[in-house]
């Protein structure tokens, strides 16, 4: 399993196993958004050249840079 489906399942796949996927689990018009902004500028994370295996194997609570719940 690559980082990439990691990601994906823990957005996309926590969204189906709780029968939530038509309301939430991706960035698409009409679904309601958390959105988790990520600050990619800290040590823990350098060199970023890969987004997806910064998240998953770099990034700890101190990258939480926003929050944004339900869009607002």
């Amino acid at each position: 399993m690559n980082v990439k489906q990691v990601v994906e399942i823990a957005t996309l796949g926590g969204a189906r196993a709780n029968q939530l996927e038509k309301k939430v689990g991706s960035l698409t018009p009409g679904k309601e958004a958390d959105i988790v902004m990520l600050a990619t500028n800290r040590i823990n994370v350098m060199p970023l050249n890969n987004a997806y295996a910064a998240i998953v194997h770099g990034m700890d609570t101190s990258n939480v840079d926003a929050v944004f719940v339900a869009g607002a």
